[in-house]
């Protein structure tokens, strides 16, 4: 469904959508949570939404049980997308210290330049699970454990810790502000709610 003014007229979506971004005219939707199939993209075209190929997120040779996942979107501009995620697989022959099979997984981001998806692979690790533009051009992203925010601007990414669990990130539209709420731990097993603020 999209607002348009009056009211939420339903529209058919090409595939799977569990996370939506963008504004305007400019809005891009992901697959969200693990699927059958790979990942999907979908954007807006001003009246229907059109299918965006997406590039097979592959797993080590071997791999047992894979998944892949397309987790949020953030819309820097028309050409400018960014697609995060990951992809996790079961390591064959190996097993955690309860006896589970190991699980092994990794955090993937893919930029839509207008024309090709570009794969930008980060390391062995948790996924990532959201994405918000900074307001200058570049993206935060948030991985799965929560405790870490990565940031990508010009071309580089850098990482930041957070001395808590983040379990949201939001960017206030026309500036610089992101903003990440979540907890920290207080006395005992006691934790209290936490808002950060970049920018």
């Amino acid at each position: 469904m999209r607002w348009d003014g009056s009211g939420w007229p339903a529209y058919r979506l090409p595939s799977r959508a569990g996370a939506v971004g963008g504004e305007g005219a400019n809005v891009w939707t992901v697959s969200g949570p693990p699927v059958p199939g790979e990942p999907a993209a979908a954007r807006w075209n001003g009246s229907a939404w059109q299918a965006v190929g997406v590039p097979e997120l592959g797993v080590p040779r071997g791999a047992v049980s894979p998944r892949s996942r397309l987790a949020d979107v953030a819309v820097l501009g028309p050409d400018d997308v960014w697609a995060v995620g990951g992809v996790s697989w079961l390591v064959r022959g190996k097993y955690d210290a309860e006896g589970e099979p190991l699980e092994r997984s990794r955090p993937v981001a893919l930029h839509w330049d207008g024309g090709a998806w570009h794969c930008r692979w980060g390391p062995l690790g948790a996924t990532f699970t959201q994405a918000e533009p900074d307001g200058a051009g570049g993206m935060w992203v948030l991985d799965a454990t929560g405790a870490r925010l990565l940031r990508h601007a010009g071309g580089h990414w850098t990482s930041g810790e957070i001395d808590g669990v983040v379990a949201a990130l939001a960017w206030r539209p026309g500036t610089r502000e992101v903003y990440a709420a979540g907890s920290v731990a207080g006395e005992g097993d006691l934790t209290r709610a936490a808002l950060w603020r970049h920018g």
